[in-house]
């Protein structure tokens, strides 16, 4: 388990939405192929939607999906909080050494109770990332090194807002006209459970070489699609 201090360190970090025990498919370009590449979200996206599994919010605008704004509290002990020292203490919070990034702080007795406040990224426009529409569907393509793209899609109808990923389907990628292509070198990732430890996990890149139009339509009306998350609009 992480030690407070090591836990509070992450707090820190903006993460994607995490998709571990999912093996998804890789493209050798963005999806849909055919379509232009996106400069905003498109408008009737746009707003704010309650998960319908827990308590989490959403935030689509024009140029990002975010997590609504969390607030977390940690406790120290006053030896633990002593042994931060990346940190500097003023009259008014807690600021990281070399950043601007500043945590509210105060004490009640010999505890420092500092809390901070953040919001998960999961999508927009900088480092690569390619957004695509068609059919009332968003396409966020992520790049993932050696050319390759993780493709993610969000289905709205109505009010609900759906979350899907294109895993592995060795049974459906075989009546897809032979786009796959095995790699087989293994990759070790070591990934952050929710409870805070770390596990490896050897994974197998499967990537969908020169995908036809046709082809990845296919695929996003098979069970190759997983949904990872549902949303209904609420109002602001």
């Amino acid at each position: 388990m992480y030690s407070k201090y090591t836990y509070f360190i992450l707090l820190g970090c903006l993460v994607l939405l995490s998709n571990c025990g999912v093996e998804t498919l890789k493209f050798t370009e963005p999806q849909p192929k055919v379509k232009k590449n996106l400069t905003e979200v498109e408008k009737n996206f746009i707003g704010k939607y309650k998960s319908l599994n827990d308590d989490s919010v959403l935030i689509i605008d024009k140029q990002e999906i975010r997590s609504a704004e969390y607030l977390d509290t940690i406790r120290f002990t006053k030896a633990e909080f002593d042994s931060l020292g990346k940190y500097e203490v003023k009259e008014d919070g807690l600021y990281e050494l070399g950043r601007k990034l500043k945590y509210p702080l105060r004490w009640e007795n010999d505890t420092a109770v500092v809390t901070h406040a953040y919001t998960e990224l999961y999508f927009n426009f900088l480092n690569g990332q390619v957004l695509r529409y068609h059919k009332n569907k968003l396409f966020l393509n992520y790049p993932v090194g050696d050319g390759l793209w993780k493709v993610e899609i969000l289905s709205l109808k109505a009010d609900i807002l759906t979350w899907y990923v294109i895993r592995v389907d060795e049974d459906n990628l075989k009546s897809i006209n032979e786009v796959i292509e095995t790699i087989e070198e293994v990759e070790k990732k070591r990934v952050l459970t929710k409870d805070g430890q770390l596990v490896s996990r050897n994974d197998t890149t499967i990537i969908a070489k020169d995908v036809k139009t046709g082809d990845f339509k296919t695929m996003i009306n098979s069970d190759m699609l997983r949904k990872i998350g549902r949303y209904k609009r609420i109002d602001d």
